[in-house]
């Protein structure tokens, strides 16, 4: 009895150890290149650098540098506010997206394979050199250029559509915009369909057959089974593509910050009180749809 509790024990110090292992390069960079950054932008946040020839002092102002963003900056709050907007906008349309996808893929069908390649391909061709270049928005001008007959084609085909189906202005306008943002919601799309797809795969084909039995149409499965067994991974997409979405190169608010930073005075003061804003409202943000979503989400053993 002794020696199997000593052996119990054995194994799960050598988890233990192992779990510290794999998490020790994180905590690294966490302590060592994260952690230090955060405190420099949050005491710059209250000061002003004053440069000298042997380095540079702080002067402490208080909360002036917030004020400064809040109610003196000319586009600041503006573009804050769009930014929020644009997220709200495009993170339901990548969710549902990715999800749609998910389904798809999980069939079995002929040519699978390749319909994976085609739906991943977007995904990794947005990074490296690409995704760089839609940061400047040049790969954005030329598909807006080349593709613009196309785009119009669809946009009336859609409403004509949506017509037919009695839908309000509110919802034709909501789907005539994500028909716009059709390339951003793809190549945001690819983390986020590995994880539905994954979430699908380990629903046991039991309660899909049970299902069946009971008379259930795919439809009814999908909103029976599929959507309530995979809203616990809806949350993680949820929090996943808030922060992807805020924290991109493309982002107007990180944008502005990046050039206050880099103007003639270099203004890193403000610049952290602008960033540090941003961060707080995305906490904010987040802790408010985590604890919404999270009294939906149905957990199962």
């Amino acid at each position: 009895m002794i020696k199997t509790r000593s052996k119990r024990r054995s194994v799960t110090v050598r988890r233990e150890r192992a779990g510290w292992l794999f998490v020790s390069p994180f905590i690294a960079g966490l302590l060592l290149i994260f952690l230090p950054s955060v405190i420099n932008t949050v005491l710059y946040s209250f000061h002003k650098i004053v440069l000298r020839p042997e380095g540079y002092t702080l002067e402490f102002r208080g909360l002036d540098y917030y004020k400064n963003a809040l109610l003196v900056h000319s586009s600041y709050n503006q573009t804050l506010t769009e930014t929020m907007l644009n997220m709200l906008l495009h993170v339901p349309l990548i969710l549902i997206f990715s999800l749609f996808m998910a389904v798809v893929l999980s069939g079995k069908f002929r040519g699978r394979n390749l319909m994976q390649l085609i739906v991943f391909m977007p995904v990794i061709t947005s990074s490296g050199v690409l995704a760089v270049l839609n940061a400047a928005e040049i790969t954005g001008g030329l598909m807006t250029v080349s593709s613009s007959a196309d785009l119009t084609q669809m946009k009336m085909s859609s409403t004509w559509v949506l017509d037919i189906l009695g839908l309000t202005d509110s919802i034709k306008a909501y789907f005539s915009i994500a028909l716009e943002n059709i390339y951003r919601v793809i190549t945001s799309s690819g983390i986020q369909i590995l994880i539905f797809l994954a979430a699908i795969k380990s629903i046991p084909d039991s309660v899909y057959e049970a299902a069946k039995m009971e008379g259930a149409t795919g439809w009814e499965s999908f909103w029976k089974v599929t959507f309530p067994m995979t809203s616990p991974y809806i949350l993680t997409n949820m929090v996943y593509t808030i922060v992807g979405t805020l924290s991109s190169q493309t982002s107007p608010v990180l944008q502005l910050v990046m050039e206050t930073a880099k103007t003639g005075n270099i203004d890193l003061s403000l610049s952290s009180a602008m960033a540090l804003i941003f961060c707080l409202v995305e906490l904010a943000f987040l802790a408010l749809m985590a604890y919404i979503v999270s009294r939906l989400v149905f957990y199962y053993d």
